[in-house]
């Protein structure tokens, strides 16, 4: 059976439209959206709770969207949102960026507060389409960092499978990705989930057993949704 050269074209868009669809069926990290995280930092036993908001912003540079993390030392009152003058007195703004493709998802992890602690670890990465019970390796090098006034070196060994996890009081699931690695400042590990729906809805960063900061994901607001 004989096709035209229109037909054989035509098939070829089809195949490839639904490979990109098989890769990343929807996008998360959207322009007006706002995600709400409670943030749980513990160093030497000082435990303390504050909240950080997301939002991305329509601007962009290159392919990434630029977006915000705000500061609060209360959970702020989602009505008020929009603006940036809700911060309280205590609270800033950290300008940053997210890369989100067919293909891969990049996020930079807030890294203002918290002594900069997430920069020394892997950041919040996935590519599509996700394979699971995949090992990896990710490394981070800082030349003369402050953290130990020398060359600063750690490779993560990092693992992933699928799980569920409870979200707004229903289990869903989510993909968990496991890192750790050692140097001679300490040992780091590294623990990021993600839902194909709400994006990463954990992120947690531990030294040892004297420093962890946990992020968890307790709402998402979109205002697209909200002004139709």
């Amino acid at each position: 059976m004989k096709y035209s050269k229109q037909t054989i074209i035509l098939i070829w868009i089809l195949i490839q439209t639904a490979y990109v669809n098989a890769q990343h069926d929807s996008f998360i990290y959207t322009p007006n959206k706002v995600l709400i995280f409670e943030a749980k930092y513990d160093s030497c036993g000082n435990h303390t709770k504050n909240y950080i908001v997301l939002r991305i912003l329509p601007e962009k540079t290159g392919k990434e969207y630029f977006i915000t993390y705000d500061y609060y030392s209360d959970l702020p009152d989602y009505n008020h949102l929009d603006s940036l003058s809700s911060i309280d007195s205590s609270g800033f703004i950290e300008t940053t960026t997210v890369l989100e493709t067919s293909k891969y998802l990049f996020l930079h992890p807030p890294r203002v507060q918290y002594n900069q602690l997430t920069q020394y670890f892997p950041f919040s990465e996935v590519n599509f389409p996700i394979k699971v019970d995949k090992r990896y390796k990710r490394g981070f090098l800082s030349i003369n960092d402050p953290k130990c006034n020398c060359l600063f070196w750690i490779k993560y060994k990092m693992f992933n499978f699928y799980t569920q996890y409870k979200y707004k009081n229903k289990l869903i699931d989510v993909v968990r990705i496991y890192g750790d690695g050692k140097n001679k400042t300490g040992f780091y590990s590294v623990l990021h989930l993600f839902s194909k729906e709400y994006g990463f809805v954990k992120m947690k960063y531990s030294i040892g057993d004297s420093i962890t900061l946990e992020l968890n994901l307790i709402n998402v607001i979109d205002k697209n949704e909200i002004q139709k």
